[in-house]
C-alpha cells in the first residue's frame, strides 16, 4: 500500500474514535512549519478533501520568542496556509520573560496558547504531529529519569487540557508513524519545511538522546531497539491501567467527605491495600480537586506517603483521617527542570539550565528587617514570604541574572500550626513570580531562643548570568537618563521607623488609611516588596538596560551610586513624579524632611534604571506594556561618584527649594 494513503488510513481511523469530540466544531492543526507538522497539514487536508475529518480545518502556529529566528518561521506558515487555502492563526508566546530556559516550560506555554488559539476558533479538537520516533524517545527520556508505569506508558494518543469552561482534546494520529516514512513523504511532495536550529542544539537533553545516543543503540541494536522500548511501553500501559482502576476504588472505598475544597479520607487500616494503589488514590483524589485537572507533583505524593508511613501509621491513624486540602503544592509549581531530586534531602541540587555558553553565577541572601514584626504582630504571615524572595531576587537582576533557585531559613522558638505553611507558601509564591526555584531550606525549632509567637526570616538565591552580559555600570556615562520603575509600597527598608511612628501616633492599623479609604492602614504597610524580574530580564538581555540599583536601605541617595562608575554623578529631580500617598502619611506623621525621605524611604521607586536617550522610549513602552508605572527619576552628570536628590518649593512638602547629597 502507498505510504500516504497508509497514513491517511491510519490518521482516520484515529480521528473517527473522537469524532464526537468535533461534531458541528472546529478541528485545529498545531503546525510549526516543521516536517512533521507539514506532513500532518498535507494529510488532513486530504482527509478534508474526502469528507473524512470531523470538522472544519483550521490552523494555530505558535511564535516561540524565545527564539530569533521565530518571526521569520511564522511568516515561513502563514505564506504556506495561505498558499494552501486553509486558516491560520499565530500567537505569540513571549515565554523567556518568565525567566524560563527550559523544554518543560516551553511546552507549556505552547499548549497554553494552542488552548487559546482552540477557543478563538471555536474548535474542541487539537491534532499534533507525535510521531512514532517521539514516543520512543518520550519513554527512554523519561526512563532515565527514574519515572514509574504512567511515564513509561509514553505518549497518549489522546488527553484533555483546559477547564470546564473550554477544554480541548488534544489527539495525535501519527503515533503510529515512523520518521522515516514522514521523511519520505515530505520529499515525496516537494514542500520545503522550516528547520528548526535549535532541533540542532546539543545542550538540550532530547536533542542529545536523538541526535546521538539513540542512534548509537540503532547501531548495536537495529530494529530491536524500537521494538524493546515500545514493549516496555505497551507493558507500562496495561500495569498503569491495572494501578489507575484499585486507586479509583480505593479512594471510593475511603471517601468520608468531598467538596470542592476539600477530600476527608478515612485512613484506618490504611495499610490493608497496596501502597501503590494508595498512592495512585492520592494521586487521583488530588486531580480532582483541580478544575483543571492538575495531577500532583511527585515530590507532594512523597510527602503524603511519607505521612502515611511514619510511625508505622498508627500517628496518622489515631486521628481517624487525612485531610487533604486543595491547595496546590507550592514548592512543586516553583520547579524548573535544572533541579535535581526532591525536598527533603541533606542538600539540594541543580544543574545549569541550558541556553548558557559562560555562565556566571550571581548569589545573594538577605532577610525582611522589622517589617517581619509588623507582620507577627497584626498576623499578616501570608506574604513576608514574598518580601523574603523579593530582595534576594531584586539585588541578582540588578547585575542582569536570572534567578535559578532559592533556599530559605524559619527559625521559631515553636511551630504554631498553620504559621510557618503561609509564610512557606508566601516564599514559593516569591519564587513564582521570580520564575526561580524553591528547591530546599532550613526550619527550625528552638526553644528559649524566641518569644512565643516570634520567628526569623532568611533567604539565599543564586541565578547565572552570561559573560559579559553582567551590568556591572561600567556603561553608564554623562548623559544616560535615569527612569524609575514604581514600588509597590515601603518594600522592606525603613520599618523601624515605620514600627516607631505607629506605636508613637497610636496608629489605629484596622482602620481605613487617611491616604486611600479603600484598604486598611495594615494593608499598605504590609503590601509585599514588588518583584522586577518578569519585566526587566528581558530588557536586560536586549541590552535595553546599562545599570539597575535596588532601592532598599539607603534610600535613593545611598543606593544609585552603588552601580555608577567614578566620573559619573546621578542628578534626581524629586519634581519628576508624584509622590505616593503612604510616603506623604509617613513623611507628615514623622515630620521628616525631604533629604531624610530620599535616604530612608524609596519614596516610591522600587528600581531605578540608566538608559541611553535612544533607548528611553523604548524602554518605557514596554514597561508600561508589561504593567509597571515609569518614572521620571533624573539623568546622569559628570563628577564625582555619587548622588544629588533634589526639589523645588512645595516638593515633598518642603518650603522652599531643597536638595541632598551623597558621594560614595
Amino acid at each position: 500500500m502507498d505510504s500516504f494513503v497508509r497514513l491517511l488510513d491510519t490518521c482516520a481511523r484515529t480521528l473517527s474514535r473522537y469524532e464526537n469530540v468535533a461534531a458541528e466544531s472546529a478541528v485545529l492543526a498545531a503546525v510549526s512549519g516543521g516536517m512533521d507538522s507539514t506532513v500532518l497539514l498535507l494529510a488532513l487536508l486530504r482527509l478534508h478533501e474526502e469528507s473524512r475529518l470531523p470538522g472544519p480545518l483550521h490552523v494555530a502556529h505558535i511564535d516561540h520568542a524565545a527564539r530569533t529566528d521565530s518571526a521569520a518561521n511564522a511568516r515561513h506558515v502563514v505564506e504556506m496556509c495561505e498558499r494552501l487555502e486553509v486558516p491560520v492563526i499565530v500567537k505569540r508566546v513571549e515565554w523567556s520573560s518568565d525567566g524560563a530556559r527550559s523544554e518543560e516550560a516551553l511546552r507549556d506555554a505552547r499548549y497554553d496558547a494552542l488552548r487559546e488559539c482552540a477557543r478563538d476558533f471555536g474548535a474542541r479538537m487539537l491534532i499534533t504531529a507525535h510521531h512514532a520516533d517521539d514516543n520512543m524517545e518520550t519513554v527512554l527520556f523519561r526512563m532515565l529519569r527514574g519515572t514509574g508505569p504512567r511515564g513509561l506508558a509514553g505518549i497518549p494518543e489522546s488527553r484533555w487540557i483546559g477547564d470546564d469552561e473550554h477544554r480541548v482534546l488534544v489527539v495525535r494520529p501519527m503515533l503510529r508513524t515512523r520518521r522515516t516514512t514522514i521523511e519520505s513523504l515530505i520529499e515525496r511532495f516537494g514542500e520545503e519545511p522550516y528547520e528548526d536550529p535549535s532541533n540542532d542544539d546539543l545542550r538540550y537533553a532530547r536533542n542529545e538522546l536523538r541526535k546521538r545516543t539513540i542512534p548509537s543503540l540503532r547501531k548495536r541494536m537495529g530494529v530491536g531497539l524500537d521494538v524493546a522500548i515500545m514493549t516496555v511501553a505497551s507493558t507500562a500501559r496495561a500495569a498503569n491501567e491495572i494501578i489507575e482502576a484499585q486507586g479509583l476504588r480505593v479512594l471510593s472505598q475511603r471517601t468520608r467527605n468531598k467538596t470542592p475544597w476539600r477530600l476527608q479520607l478515612d485512613l484506618k487500616g490504611i495499610d490493608a491495600h497496596s501502597m501503590p494503589f494508595v498512592r495512585e488514590a492520592m494521586r487521583l483524589g488530588h486531580r480532582d480537586m483541580h478544575a483543571d485537572g492538575e495531577a500532583p507533583s511527585t515530590s507532594w505524593l512523597d510527602r503524603v506517603m511519607t505521612l502515611l508511613d511514619k510511625d508505622d501509621g498508627k500517628r496518622v491513624a489515631g486521628r481517624g483521617g487525612l485531610m487533604v486540602e486543595r491547595i496546590r503544592d507550592v514548592a512543586a509549581r516553583t520547579r524548573r527542570p535544572e533541579v535535581l531530586g526532591n525536598l527533603g534531602g541533606f542538600g539540594a541540587l541543580c544543574e545549569l539550565p541550558a541556553g548558557y555558553r559562560q555562565p556566571v553565577l550571581v548569589s545573594g541572601t538577605d532577610g525582611v528587617g522589622t517589617k517581619l514584626k509588623l507582620a507577627i504582630d497584626s498576623g499578616k504571615h501570608d506574604t513576608v514570604g514574598i518580601d523574603l524572595v523579593a530582595m534576594c531576587v531584586n539585588d541578582l537582576i540588578v547585575q542582569g541574572a536570572e534567578p535559578l533557585f532559592f533556599l530559605d531559613y524559619f527559625a521559631t522558638g515553636k511551630l504554631e500550626n498553620g504559621v510557618a505553611e503561609r509564610v512557606i507558601a508566601g516564599i514559593a509564591e516569591g519564587c513564582k513570580q521570580a520564575g526561580c526555584a524553591l528547591i530546599g531550606g532550613e526550619t527550625a525549632e528552638m526553644p528559649g531562643m524566641y518569644a512565643a509567637g516570634d520567628y526569623d526570616l532568611a533567604g539565599f538565591c543564586v541565578g547565572a548570568v552570561e559573560r559579559g552580559e553582567q551590568l556591572t555600570g561600567e556603561r553608564v556615562a554623562p548623559g544616560h537618563i535615569l527612569l524609575g520603575v514604581a514600588s509597590s509600597g515601603v518594600h522592606s527598608n525603613g520599618y523601624s521607623l515605620v514600627r516607631r511612628l505607629a506605636e508613637d501616633k497610636l496608629w489605629n492599623l484596622h482602620r481605613p488609611a487617611v491616604f486611600d479609604r479603600d484598604r486598611l492602614l495594615i494593608d499598605t504597610l504590609i503590601e509585599p516588596t514588588r518583584i522586577y524580574v518578569k519585566t526587566l530580564l528581558p530588557l536586560v538581555r536586549d541590552g535595553l538596560i546599562d545599570a539597575m540599583a535596588h532601592i532598599t536601605g539607603g534610600g535613593l541617595l545611598e543606593n544609585i551610586p552603588r552601580v555608577l562608575p567614578a566620573g559619573a554623578h546621578a542628578e534626581v529631580d524629586a519634581d519628576g513624579w508624584e509622590q505616593p500617598g503612604l510616603m506623604a502619611f509617613l513623611q507628615a506623621q514623622g515630620n521628616i524632611e525631604p533629604a531624610e525621605m530620599a535616604r530612608t524611604f524609596n519614596c516610591g521607586v522600587g528600581m531605578v534604571l540608566a538608559v541611553e536617550p535612544a533607548n528611553v522610549e523604548i524602554v518605557r513602552d514596554r514597561l508600561e506594556k508589561a504593567g509597571e508605572a515609569v518614572l521620571a527619576v533624573g539623568r546622569i552628570a559628570e563628577g564625582k561618584k555619587g548622588c544629588t536628590v533634589k526639589g523645588s518649593a512645595g516638593t515633598w512638602s518642603a518650603r522652599d527649594s531643597w536638595s541632598a547629597t551623597h558621594n560614595a
